[in-house]
């Protein structure tokens, strides 16, 4: 298994870490070719190939991939111990801005791609979930080992991210915070899943929630999460992203308009919408930090553009078992 890091720096120099850096480590994950300098190079070409198919020219794909991110490869880590974040189901380049993001603001953040339960390509089903949730678990347990790590935990999950960051309560790891975004515990699937898994016991799920999603999604079923009364929901609608908007994806439009077929015009600060929610979520919840409490406690419109976001909150109504 692959493990992409993040974490607080001790300098502020070093060698850059690039989008082209980022998507060519996907070659670091299961298959037969994994890790080899021909499959980084195609990981690559093919992302080129992509935007040129969207009409993007071959000068400003090669600027963008190669322009410096907000990390630094290999630098010293910073003194002292620090809260995790892992974040399941997407690749390093998806994950790469917020990790930064996250990262300068104090955490470790570990990110690890999904993969099925007897191949390298994952799909939705239970026994794939079922991997997910304990790829999840053993990527706890190894980086708590580390020495910047403390006891402190959180989980991002993008999409069916979200139903195993959820589902970690049922194996015995209890975060202080879950950030779902556009996640698949909004879903009919999603929750399907969490009642089989926890036999129906929804007072299971204690930890409290923030749930990020776009309202373009047929699939959309909030009746499971409204269900998990032993926790506290926020779920927070974003303008109209698309599901991939809640990733790199979002931030790249602004950089390269187009580049993933039509966006909504609000790609961009949505995404950035979408990383201060879930910051501040798990400053608070995890740190305990008073100005990220007020933040949430915030209206929509004191913290976004007008229309940006439509907030709902769900207090715990049932005390946890």
């Amino acid at each position: 298994m692959q493990i992409v890091v993040w974490y607080p720096a001790a300098v502020a120099a070093g060698e850059p870490a690039t989008l082209r850096h980022y998507i060519e480590l996907s070659a670091g994950t299961l298959g037969p070719d994994s890790g080899t300098t021909e499959r980084r190079r195609q990981l690559a070409d093919d992302f080129i190939r992509e935007r040129l198919a969207n009409g993007l020219g071959r000068p400003a794909i090669d600027s963008v991939l190669h322009e410096p991110m907000g990390a630094m490869l290999g630098v010293p880590r910073a003194r002292g111990r620090f809260p995790l974040l892992v974040f399941l189901h997407t690749t390093p380049w998806g994950a790469s801005a917020m990790s930064e993001y996250l990262a300068s603001h104090g955490f470790v953040v570990a990110a690890i791609e999904s993969k099925g339960a007897q191949e390298a390509a994952y799909r939705l089903s239970r026994e794939n979930l079922d991997a997910m949730v304990l790829d999840a678990a053993f990527t706890v347990s190894r980086m708590r080992r580390e020495v910047n790590v403390d006891e402190r935990l959180g989980i991002i999950g993008m999409s069916n991210g979200s139903i195993a960051a959820v589902a970690l309560q049922l194996v015995g790891i209890v975060p202080q915070g879950v950030v779902s975004l556009d996640g698949g515990i909004g879903e009919r699937a999603g929750g399907t899943y969490l009642a089989q898994r926890s036999g129906g016991d929804l007072k299971k799920f204690t930890v409290p929630l923030l749930h990020l999603y776009g309202p373009d999604n047929p699939s959309l079923d909030f009746q499971y999460l409204r269900s998990y009364e032993a926790a506290s929901r926020m779920l927070v609608q974003v303008g109209r992203l698309r599901h991939r908007d809640f990733l790199t994806y979002g931030l790249l439009e602004r950089a390269l308009p187009g580049a993933f077929g039509t966006a909504p015009p609000e790609a961009s600060i949505g995404f950035e919408a979408v990383s201060r929610y879930t910051r501040n979520f798990l400053q608070w919840h995890m740190t305990g930090n008073a100005r990220a409490r007020r933040f949430l406690a915030d209206s929509a419109e004191r913290n976004a553009p007008p229309g940006l976001l439509t907030i709902e909150r769900l207090p715990t109504r049932i005390a946890p078992p």
